[in-house]
């Protein structure tokens, strides 16, 4: 009885810190842009700035507001796999306190969220492209970058997705031989 609490109430602690990133996420995302980079009022003399493969980025408080604008909505990109990962996330946890764990519902939330993981970072060297686009957007034609990055950090997201996709697979089989063995008499 102890472990079922303990299940009950640590997937109800997920949950509802899903649910605040749901809130926090894009509201961090807009004040990031909003405020120059989360610039504090203290370290206001102080220039913050992207330097990535030398490339001579524009300090986000150097951008005008239309290109801080265009910044915000391609960094909603990987913001949106995040936060349709939190969603899933939800919706699992929800289940878990039920105590459904190898339903057909929990397979398929896992098995969606191995997919986000998939895309998204299928998609990240086209976010990469465009925010280093728009960071270099206000240098002189010539000086102007387009980078495609896609590092360790993506490549072990993918064995993420992979590994989660075959722990789907196996709680699939597992629910499988569950149901064929109670239907034996």
């Amino acid at each position: 009885m102890y472990r079922q609490v303990q299940i009950r109430r640590l997937s109800r602690l997920l949950r509802y810190s899903c649910i605040l990133g749901l809130i926090l996420i894009p509201s961090l995302t807009a004040f990031y842009w909003m405020h120059d980079g989360f610039r504090v009022y203290a370290f206001n003399q102080s220039k913050w700035f992207i330097q990535f493969a030398d490339a001579p980025f524009t300090a986000i408080d150097e951008l005008s507001t239309h290109i801080k604008f265009l910044g915000f909505l391609i960094d909603l990109i990987p913001c949106f796999f995040f936060l349709l990962t939190l969603f899933i996330l939800i919706r699992l946890f929800k289940s878990y306190e039920r105590y459904h764990f190898f339903t057909t519902k929990t397979v398929r939330y896992i098995r969606q969220i191995a997919l986000i993981l998939l895309i998204s970072q299928l998609v990240h060297p086209l976010y990469v492209a465009l925010h280093s686009f728009i960071l270099s957007l206000p240098n002189p034609g010539g000086e102007r970058i387009i980078l495609f990055a896609y590092g360790p950090n993506q490549v072990k997201t993918l064995f993420l997705a992979c590994i989660l996709f075959l722990a789907a697979y196996i709680m699939e089989a597992g629910r499988y031989f569950q149901d064929e063995y109670s239907a034996t008499i």
